[in-house]
């Protein structure tokens, strides 16, 4: 058996903790709001009772991030990054 566990965007986690295994927001990145996730999604999401917010990468993690991508690759493929907080957000 090979399942799925969790959803992981540019705005949030997500797993299918919703009722009849709907898809359930369950953590924030900074500066984010459930509303924002929900307007950017193209169907009805479940919320957790209580959110947690995805915490920012250390140093050592980007020193790691770096090491594997010196060219900065991700930044042409990943939305937004950086920077981790969107912009207009108040973290």
């Amino acid at each position: 058996y090979m399942g799925m566990g969790q959803i992981i965007t540019n705005l949030c986690i997500m797993d299918f903790g919703g009722p009849d295994h709907q898809v359930r927001v369950i953590g924030l990145h900074p500066g984010v709001t459930f509303d924002q996730v929900q307007e950017a999604t193209g169907f009805p999401l479940a919320q957790a009772d209580e959110f947690v917010e995805t915490p920012l990468p250390t140093a050592e993690q980007l020193a790691i991030i770096k090491k594997l991508d010196p060219k900065n690759f991700r930044s042409k493929v990943v939305k937004d990054d950086p920077p981790a907080v969107p912009a207009g957000a108040t973290a």
